[in-house]
């Protein structure tokens, strides 16, 4: 069984909330920068087994392929396997996307952007590869949008952390401070908005575009039009893991508040900060500590 390619998907012209029940697009950004890696079948496995735990049918999975150039038949290959595994009815729902600018792969601000340009329904729902919708999760998704919601997001659980894990501390500083108390949600938290939305502000940026569009929605979007779904999107910890989850949790907190106190541009972030190899243990931290006043001093200097 093979999936659907986009040149077989008739696009809608309109689209509305007035009918029912709404129609959701599942836009999954992806980036397989080593697409030969261990696990990557089983994470395609992982992926598509939650939707057979959704009661709510009306949706179809874009997956927008950004790149490496050199991929896109392996992964195409891969997914096909992977669907043939799956029931038909999931089957038909699943368009695989591959695009490339000018040889070069989109961030993902513009896959999810792309996602949304090709597809057509009610509500556009942005969900990573490795994040999993709690059981029914559709369903409440759209209950929430039938009730006058906008746009919103999930809590979000980590999988794969111990019991005296920092991330335990940290999941619920994220999901109770900075999720319901603040309203800023991140992709991990599968960021959903009214179709209307999506055209109105895309995607910006090329790292910190899912906190970027938080504020967007934060600020242009009324409280009671935004709603956080009180169910757990499962997220794999597996990236706390390359670095250490107590260096990881500074790292991330480090690029939150250069980004938010101090208006360091995301770019500068990602490169020297974000995906920068630091010393192992905690020795990280006289290195973290350097470059982040390194940042603010060169930010005052443009000043």
């Amino acid at each position: 069984m093979k999936f659907n390619h986009l040149s077989e998907v008739e696009v809608p012209t309109t689209n509305s909330l007035d009918h029912s029940p709404p129609h959701i697009n599942v836009v999954v950004p992806a980036y397989f920068s080593n697409p030969h890696r261990p696990g990557l079948e089983e994470g395609f496995r992982n992926f598509f087994a939650q939707f057979s735990l959704q009661r709510y049918t009306h949706f179809d999975i874009f997956i927008c392929d950004s790149g490496p150039v050199n991929h896109k038949g392996l992964i195409q290959h891969l997914l096909e396997k992977v669907l043939e595994e799956e029931e038909s009815w999931l089957c038909e729902k699943v368009v695989y996307d591959y695009t490339v600018v000018e040889r070069e792969p989109l961030s993902r601000a513009e896959a999810m952007n792309e996602g949304v340009r090709r597809t057509s329904g009610d509500i556009v729902l942005f969900l990573h590869l490795d994040c999993a919708l709690p059981e029914g999760g559709l369903a409440l998704l759209v209950d929430a949008v039938l009730d006058g919601c906008q746009a919103g997001g999930f809590l979000k659980e980590y999988v794969g952390k111990t019991m005296f894990s920092p991330l335990q501390a940290t999941e619920r500083y994220l999901n109770w401070v900075r999720t319901v108390l603040s309203r800023q949600v991140v992709g991990t938290n599968s960021i959903f908005m009214t179709r209307e939305l999506a055209l109105k502000h895309p995607y910006q940026g090329g790292f910190l575009e899912d906190v970027e569009m938080s504020d967007w929605l934060r600020d242009n979007v009324a409280k009671n039009h935004f709603s956080i779904v009180r169910d757990y999107v499962t997220v794999s910890a597996n990236k706390y893991k390359k670095q250490g989850e107590f260096a990881s949790i500074a790292i991330n907190a480090a690029v939150m508040t250069l980004y938010r106190l101090f208006h360091v541009q995301p770019e500068l972030l990602k490169h020297q900060i974000y995906y920068r190899k630091f010393p192992k243990n905690w020795t990280f931290l006289p290195t973290l500590w350097s470059t982040c006043k390194s940042l603010i001093q060169e930010r005052d200097s443009h000043l």
